[in-house]
């Protein structure tokens, strides 16, 4: 419940007001430090009793979590007097038992406005580590997003891409099928000047997404002719939600790479996207030999994996389901 650093901070604070208490009154008649030794301690074990109640209301909005803190820190500093003042009184024997019911509130005003002090110090640092976890967030998102891109950059371009593409263009120049092979550069052309005029975003829509995704197959299926064939499933009008850039990129790719799509006989890319009233879900299959099955996630999905758990905070999730014929993505976003 409490980690390292708070306790820490706990006794140092109580500590310097055991400190205080007692070089405040030096010019005086200052208390015992058995005194100050139990009216900390006492302090110290409200205000640590403190800390589940206002953990409970962390959800809550601001103007909540005041009042309740405020509530709560009355109280807790009340209470916390009433046991010193039952302590004092009828164990310590400090002052004179010969009081009404309402002195064992004596110096509860005291007693309240240290504890409010101490639950807006908590909050304090509460906002403040909250504001830094999310400033760390964002650090990391964009780390991320800019490794993404370089990775994004090199599919883009990937050498090994272009190296069959041009050998694909030199062999139709070679069986004189001009028509195809100035297909072929066209639509490399087209892909390669809509991936790279652009400045890469960190995120685009996932209609963007899918024109990207067509983009970079129409080449693919110019290479690999009938041994390509995709199936697309899409709604009639796709959700409007922002995506990572690049995140279904080296799915595909994996897809054409290890799958049945690179044999002799060729396979098919089945594309599907569905749309529930919270989740958009897009399902990415294809033929699969157990020669080419490796346990758990590669690489890739794994970088993509942390980017969207990264992107969405959690939300988002990535699944692999596989047999010995078929190999199954499946990606869930949440819709806002």
């Amino acid at each position: 419940m409490f980690d390292r650093w708070f306790l820490l901070g706990q006794l140092f604070l109580w500590f310097a007001v055991a400190l205080i208490t007692r070089f405040s009154w030096i010019a005086t008649y200052p208390p015992s430090w058995l005194w100050i030794t139990c009216y900390v301690t006492l302090g110290l074990f409200t205000s640590v009793m403190l800390v589940p109640l206002l953990k409970s209301i962390q959800i809550r909005t601001i103007l909540q979590q005041c009042i309740y803190s405020l509530v709560v820190a009355i109280f807790a500093g009340l209470l916390w007097r009433v046991m010193f003042n039952i302590l004092e009184y009828h164990v310590l024997e400090s002052t004179n038992n010969q009081f009404q019911f309402w002195g064992y509130f004596h110096n509860g005003k005291s007693a309240v406005t240290q504890m409010i002090l101490w639950v807006c110090g908590y909050w304090g640092i509460y906002y403040y580590r909250h504001y830094r976890q999310q400033q760390q967030r964002t650090e990391i998102a964009e780390l991320e997003t800019k490794a993404a891109q370089l990775a994004l950059l090199q599919y883009q371009i990937n050498p090994h891409f272009l190296f069959n593409i041009l050998g694909n263009l030199d062999t139709l120049l070679l069986k004189k099928d001009n028509e195809k092979a100035r297909k072929m550069l066209n639509q490399l052309t087209r892909y390669l000047r809509s991936s790279l005029e652009n400045d890469p975003k960190e995120t685009v829509s996932l209609t963007d997404e899918i024109k990207q995704i067509k983009s970079y197959l129409d080449i693919e299926t110019i290479r690999f002719g009938n041994r390509l064939q995709i199936e697309w499933s899409l709604p009639m009008t796709l959700p409007n939600i922002q995506l990572p850039n690049g995140i279904l990129l080296p799915i595909i790719e994996n897809a054409i790479k290890h799958g049945d799509i690179s044999s002799a006989k060729g396979g098919i890319l089945n594309i599907n996207i569905s749309t529930t009233k919270r989740t958009s879900i897009v399902t990415i299959s294809n033929g699969y030999s157990m020669t080419n099955r490796k346990a758990g996630f590669g690489i890739g999905l794994k970088n993509t994996q942390q980017r969207l758990k990264t992107f969405y905070r959690g939300l988002a999730s990535l699944s692999i389901d596989s047999d010995q014929e078929h190999y199954c993505v499946t990606m869930a976003l949440p819709n806002e």
